[in-house]
This record gives structure tokens, sequence and C-alpha cells, in this order.
């Protein structure tokens, strides 16, 4: 038993890759089992989880980074 791991044919349009995309997501995150309602929340979730990574990344990693440094005293 093998898997035929062929290269997709290019998209006809904009949508047509965009919606090809959003079925890679579906199948790799495992929401295409969900109803299209529980679909948007949990896409709304992992949106409000991963801004607040990006947040908080942007926001203490500098500090963080700069804090090891002058400790390790590479920078002083």
């Amino acid at each position: 038993m093998s898997f035929d791991w062929t290269i997709p044919k290019k998209p006809d349009s904009v949508y047509g890759y965009l919606s090809s995309l959003y079925l890679m997501y579906c199948i790799h995150v495992g929401t295409y089992v969900f109803e299209p309602w529980e679909r948007v929340l949990c896409n709304i979730v992992f949106l409000v989880l991963s801004l607040i990574l990006i947040y908080a990344t942007y926001t203490f990693l500098p500090q963080s980074i700069l804090a090891m440094l002058k400790y390790f005293a590479i920078l002083i």
C-alpha cells in the first residue's frame, strides 16, 4: 500500500489557491471534522492565542535577551 505524492496542479485563480491553502490548514490542524460554527470558534481561539504569543514575544523577548547578555558579560 503506497501513497501517490504527486504535485497538485496549479490553481486557476487566487480564490482557488486560497481555498486549497485553507483546506490544507483544516486537514493539518484537524478542524475539517468540526461543524462550521465549531471551526469558526476554533479558528478564533487559534488567532487570539497567536496574537497573544506575538505580542508577548515582541514585548518581553528583547528585555530578556538584554538581561541575559548583561548577565554573561557579553554586553556591558
